[in-house]
């Protein structure tokens, strides 16, 4: 089990009284400060409240494939999770899970996809500043996305 620092919970009260009553929310730190933590224990309280069923997340490829699902099993959520990305994406993206893991690149691809595939509750962004161009073709799939 997990203990938030007092400065982590802060930040996940103010998040979740954020998307309590605004459309969105962000948390800029410092690296090592704990911001998927953070996240992981609002996606929980969420989760038990009935409010977010399906997630998706969109970060560095090697944070897809390592970062997440090791923070989601080293502190102990109980999140299912899949990883769009290679060439059976299509096929996940059709799984019953609560976390969908994307890379910034595969956005494009995502914002392609049938509409009911794309029922998200909730868009996490991991690592802002792939998407920082307003005019590139991932940020533009982003904001097909939201």
């Amino acid at each position: 089990m997990y203990q938030l620092h007092d400065y982590q919970q802060f930040a996940a009260d103010w998040v979740i009284d954020r998307l309590e009553t605004k459309k969105g929310a962000g948390l800029l730190l410092d690296c090592g400060l704990g911001k998927t933590l953070i996240t992981l224990d609002i996606l929980s309280w969420f989760k038990t409240l009935g409010r977010v069923k399906k997630v998706l997340i969109v970060a560095p490829l090697r944070v897809v494939h390592l970062g997440w699902p090791h923070e989601i099993k080293k502190w102990g959520f109980d999140f299912s999770h899949t990883v769009l990305h290679g060439p059976t994406k299509a096929k996940k993206l059709r799984e019953n899970v609560d976390i969908y893991l994307i890379n910034h690149d595969g956005l494009k691809w995502l914002s392609e996809q049938p509409k009911q595939l794309l029922d998200f509750d909730l868009l996490v962004l991991d690592e802002s500043t792939a998407v920082k161009n307003f005019t590139s073709k991932r940020t533009k799939a982003l904001r097909k996305l939201i």
